[in-house]
């Protein structure tokens, strides 16, 4: 068996080729995600099949995207700063660790749904939304994970940084 073993170098080259795209990326994951969700809810509006309210079925996608806007808050470049002071590189890493709690809630309320639309088990018991729910919430976190990895740090963006 051939080991593959990733180093810095191959990294850092992979991560400067990507940094043009990453916006595009993060946009399409997140097109997706939403795109998928209204998809299942519109689908099973035309086959008249029973729905949970549609407030239980945006929660996941709702608390993923916000798990990215929060996520999106936090520069890389600060949290390993020499400049800041404990207090600000504390808050930094806990607005990030909220943010990834709130984005395995998001994933871990999508599978709860599935898993109740799973558990009424009648005949007409649609589980494409739940399904859904699923994958739109895992495709957002992907998004808000590739926004954060991949993009610029502000001190080498010029001064672009997102919700500044």
């Amino acid at each position: 068996a051939k080991t593959v073993i990733i180093t810095m170098e191959w990294w850092e080259s992979f991560k400067s080729w990507f940094e043009p795209y990453c916006s595009i990326v993060s946009g399409v994951l997140f097109g997706i995600g939403w795109a998928v969700w209204a998809d299942a809810v519109a689908v099973a509006k035309i086959q008249s099949l029973p729905l949970p309210p549609i407030l239980i079925l945006l929660l996941p996608g709702i608390v993923a995207t916000l798990a990215i806007i929060l996520m999106n808050c936090v520069d890389r470049g600060e949290l390993s700063s020499d400049y800041n002071d404990d207090t600000t590189t504390c808050r930094l890493r806990f607005t990030l660790f909220i943010s990834y709690v709130l984005a395995v809630g998001s994933i871990t309320g999508a599978v709860a749904l599935l898993l109740n639309l799973r558990a009424k088990g009648d005949a007409g018991t649609n589980l494409w939304p739940g399904i859904a729910s699923i994958i739109q919430s895992c495709t957002l976190v992907g998004s808000g994970l590739v926004s954060w990895c991949f993009r610029e740090s502000e001190a080498s963006s010029s001064g672009y940084s997102y919700l500044y």
